[in-house]
């Protein structure tokens, strides 16, 4: 599909999303990811960000809470019908179809989903970070926030087969929004060739009970990279076995480095969090980078160096209690 022809599905089919990229974009958005000292330390060393699957999530809860929610629509007749008019009015059968996929596909995605999770990060959280995230997304006393630029240009991450996706706070589906949209669209629909529909209807579903979470967690801002290595395998992406928090399991890998864009689709800086007691502490990440990268052509981007207190996360570094760290973008 040209980029036209998907914009105009997305905006009809998964408005929230598409407005949330839109926002991004405008305004040159960046993201962070929120992890512990441990994990921020093998991302560097191995230029991979893991994504774990999602029965394995701390809160598995919040990956049923999606699916539930589209259970209880589906399960309401009125509601049923009025999505198969909808449908079935740019193309006989088009709903059944569609249901039918993402029925079919629903066991795997209930437990061969594989994602990871970042969060949109304002200007204003350059020197501080996010308070809550701080407190939510490790309990080690060490922890790491990577600041982070993302390609949302169609296309980017093609190549790797991941869906990027913002999470909704909704109390409900936005199922008759997207219902409202189909209606509105019909004759548009109706010149659009029958298999892009049903990819995006589908994708739409998908990534409705993956990526909706209770409207109390909307301070988090969060995105997901989703994978499913049944369905949409990639060669770029590996896998392993790893113990996490005493469980040994699957993971796959997102890499950092590699061929040429749009396989780098990760770019950004490392910034050392507040939770960090003492300097031993606080510079093992800073030296770890910069003997990484002793060497390589762009090594003299690395330094050691006290950074600008009201613009630490955006220039090299990050300085908290007169503890400074560096900084250094990853590809």
């Amino acid at each position: 599909m040209t980029g036209g022809l998907t914009e105009k599905l997305q905006s009809i089919f998964m408005p929230h999303a598409l407005g949330r990229r839109d926002s991004v974009q405008k305004r040159n958005g960046r993201f962070v990811h929120y992890t512990s000292a441990v994990s921020a330390l093998n991302i560097i060393r191995s230029k991979e960000i893991w994504m774990r699957n999602t029965t394995c999530m701390t809160d598995y809860s919040e990956v049923q809470h999606g699916g539930r929610m589209l259970e209880a629509f589906f399960a309401d007749d009125a509601n049923k019908k009025a999505y198969a008019a909808a449908l079935d009015g740019c193309y006989d059968g088009l709903a059944t179809e569609i249901l039918n996929l993402f029925y079919g596909w629903w066991q795997d995605t209930v437990f061969q989903s594989y994602v990871t999770s970042i969060s949109e990060h304002d200007d204003s959280e350059d020197l501080h970070g996010r308070l809550s995230m701080w407190r939510a997304f490790s309990r080690s006393s060490a922890r790491v926030a990577f600041v982070l630029r993302i390609p949302l240009t169609e296309g980017s991450a093609e190549p790797l087969n991941l869906l990027f996706s913002p999470v909704a706070y909704f109390a409900e589906p936005q199922v008759h929004r997207v219902i409202k949209n189909i209606e509105a669209n019909r004759e548009v629909l109706q010149k659009i060739d029958r298999p892009a529909i049903v990819s995006v209807a589908f994708h739409m579903l998908l990534l409705a009970a993956l990526c909706l979470k209770h409207e109390g967690f909307h301070e988090e801002r969060e995105w997901r990279f989703v994978y499913a290595p049944k369905r949409r395998p990639s060669p770029l992406i590996s896998s392993s076995i790893e113990v996490i928090d005493q469980v040994p399991q699957t993971v796959y890998k997102i890499p950092l480095r590699g061929p040429p864009p749009p396989c780098r689709i990760l770019h950004g800086r490392q910034a050392l969090g507040p939770a960090i007691r003492s300097p031993r502490r606080s510079r093992a990440p800073a030296w770890e980078l910069r003997h990484l990268h002793q060497g390589e052509q762009d090594a003299g981007a690395w330094r050691y160096t006290k950074a600008n207190k009201t613009r630490a996360l955006a220039a090299v570094g990050v300085e908290r209690a007169g503890q400074t760290l560096c900084g250094k973008h990853l590809a």
